[in-house]
């Protein structure tokens, strides 16, 4: 498979106009070093610390609760059964917090895609690329890496420079 795509690219390049202006990016970096990517990881990490630390705190109790209840000879059946109740919906919390991270993972993800494919068009008109690649699967002339530059203009776009 990495064989044919590497042949399409090669036909791709070749049928490249002497006069088309061409370039390629690595995409993966100028993602990780958007300031959107950034700012999102930031909201999603504050998020993740703010439900671990709900977590934490009702595991603690129901750890101290647990604790009670053995050192107990017969314990009250109710304390038992409302621990029990708490267990099972500490558990379904969690579940549901492992559910809403994937949730807004997906979101963030979408949106700084979206944000950084319209981004690198706008790069690629105003900068007078017939063709910008994705640096991928390309061997090329590092003179054609524009990933700071591409970095460097969508970071400017998004904070309201350009």
């Amino acid at each position: 498979m990495k064989k044919i795509f590497g042949l399409l690219l090669i036909v791709l390049f070749a049928s490249c106009g002497a006069g088309d202006k061409t370039a390629f990016v690595d995409i993966d970096k100028v993602f990780n070093e958007f300031e959107l990517t950034k700012q999102k990881k930031a909201e999603y990490e504050n998020t993740l610390n703010k439900r671990k630390e709900i977590t934490d705190k009702e595991k603690l109790r129901l750890q101290q609760i647990a604790g009670k209840l053995e050192a107990q000879k017969s314990p009250d059946k109710k304390e038992v059964e409302k621990f029990q109740i708490d267990r099972e919906m500490l558990r379904q919390k969690m579940q549901a917090d492992e559910e809403q991270n994937r949730a807004m993972d997906d979101q963030y993800t979408s949106e700084i895609w979206k944000q950084l494919n319209q981004y690198m068009q706008d790069f690629q008109k105003d900068n007078g690329y017939t063709y910008v690649f994705i640096k991928s699967n390309i061997i090329g002339d590092e003179s054609k890496d524009v990933t700071k530059e591409a970095l460097e203009f969508v970071n400017k776009k998004f904070k309201g420079d350009k």
